[in-house]
């Protein structure tokens, strides 16, 4: 799976392959109406990658962007369920984004952009992946958070998160089956 969080005021077509021929697919975009993308993209790799490998993503953003690469294995990126949502805040602010998962065992993956954010707390139920910071020029950042949780029925299922004041954010909620 691919992260790919994007500081730009307009949707941005965005790409991308691997250097074993794999083509992967945008499954999911969440455009905050401020300017940022959080988007999720996925590929059922046929040829495995070794070390030294590339993975190239091409969007059109003029501000700041990140990538950052998951790896899990057992997945069905062609029977994604795909839900995604934005907001602007001007005070402490919850999230609560609900996905209905019609096969089990499915990962659900949360993808979050934010503003200024060291932190995006999630709910017990998930597992948190790294975060990643990028600058955007002055004294601002473009921050990229995600969380994951393998959900073992079928049913409405909720990623949540509790964000602190003056947040922009942007998430991108997909479930992905087990093959």
């Amino acid at each position: 799976l691919l992260r790919v969080v994007v500081r730009s005021p307009e949707e941005v077509p965005t790409s991308a392959t691997d250097s074993g021929g794999n083509a992967y697919r945008l499954d999911a975009t969440a455009l905050q109406e401020a300017g940022l993308t959080s988007e999720v993209l996925s590929a059922r790799v046929e040829t495995a990658l070794a070390p030294g490998d590339e993975i190239r993503v091409v969007h059109a953003a003029g501000r700041a962007s990140s990538v950052v690469v998951h790896h899990f294995e057992g997945l069905d990126p062609t029977s994604a369920d795909v839900v995604s949502a934005t907001d602007a805040a001007v005070s402490s602010i919850s999230m609560a984004i609900d996905l209905l998962v019609t096969v089990a065992p499915t990962v659900i993956f949360g993808a979050t952009a934010s503003l200024n954010d060291t932190s995006v707390p999630l709910g017990p139920e998930w597992s948190p992946l790294d975060a990643l910071y990028a600058a955007c020029g002055g004294s601002g950042r473009v921050d990229s958070h995600a969380g994951w949780a393998c959900v073992e029925s079928a049913g409405t299922w909720t990623y949540d998160s509790v964000f602190p004041e003056h947040l922009l954010w942007a998430t991108a909620v997909v479930g992905y089956p087990a093959l």
